[in-house]
C-alpha cells in the first residue's frame, strides 16, 4: 500500500499557510479553534514541515502560539499509545477534576490503585462493574 503521508502534509500546509483565520474553510477553522482556542478572522496562521525524524510532521503558528501536528493517513487502524502519567497530565491541564482521574488510574490499573501498587489485578468485566457509576 503506498503512503501518501508527506502529500497530505504538503496539502495541509498549503490549505493554511500565510491565510487569514477567516478565509480558510469551516473545517479548519473548527481544526483551529480546537487547538488554539477563539481566533480573530484576521488572525494570519503560518504553516511549516516538520525536520526529518521528528515526531511533528508539521508547525503551525497563530494566536502567538505554535503547535506541532502528527498527521495520519492511510486505511489502516493506527493506535498511539502514552504512559498514563503523561496522558493524566495532559487531561489535568485541559481541566478534567482529579476525581475523574482518579477514575482513570483505578481502571488502567485494576488492583485497587491510583499508582498500580496493588496486590491482585481485577478483570475487565469486574472493574466496569465495580466502576460503573464512576465511568459514567
Amino acid at each position: 500500500m503506498e503512503n501518501f503521508g508527506i502529500e497530505n502534509e504538503l496539502e495541509i500546509i498549503q490549505a493554511i499557510d500565510h491565510k487569514k483565520y477567516g478565509e480558510l474553510s469551516k473545517h479548519w477553522q473548527k481544526v483551529l479553534t480546537i487547538a488554539f482556542g477563539k481566533t480573530k478572522p484576521n488572525e494570519v496562521i503560518y504553516a511549516m514541515k516538520g525536520h526529518l525524524g521528528e515526531k511533528a510532521d508539521i508547525y503551525v503558528r497563530m494566536n502567538h502560539l505554535t503547535r506541532s501536528f502528527s498527521i495520519k493517513s492511510g486505511r489502516n487502524v493506527s493506535v498511539h499509545t502514552e504512559k498514563l502519567s503523561t496522558f493524566a497530565s495532559f487531561l489535568k491541564w485541559c481541566g478534567v477534576e482529579e476525581k475523574y482521574l482518579n477514575t482513570l488510574k483505578l481502571f488502567h490499573y485494576g488492583d485497587d490503585t491510583t499508582n498500580g501498587m496493588g496486590e491482585v489485578r481485577r478483570k475487565i468485566s469486574d472493574l466496569l462493574q465495580l466502576y460503573n457509576n464512576e465511568i459514567k
